[in-house]
């Protein structure tokens, strides 16, 4: 059985609680992280690469990006993923 994952990566001001305010709308919408990265990028941001559960279809996973986009995050899609566990 395997199971599909949606990765984001989101672009964030280097600030208290910036973290915090992204990954709400996750929590918000009930879609499970399933890993986290995060590294600096230009200037005062952080590139914040999130995987969850999920296909880019699905109601939840399109109501957290609808949110983050709607919250002025800088986001980008990237390919979905099949895991074989």
């Amino acid at each position: 059985m395997s199971e599909e994952r949606v990765s984001l990566l989101l672009q964030l001001t280097h600030r208290p609680g910036a973290l915090n305010a992204a990954l709400r709308p996750f929590a918000r919408h009930g879609v499970n992280i399933t890993h986290i990265e995060s590294r600096p990028a230009r200037g005062k941001t952080f590139d914040i690469f999130v995987d969850c559960d999920g296909a880019r279809g699905e109601p939840e996973i399109a109501e957290v990006i609808n949110e983050l986009e709607q919250s002025g995050t800088t986001l980008l899609v990237l390919d979905g993923k099949d895991v074989p566990w």
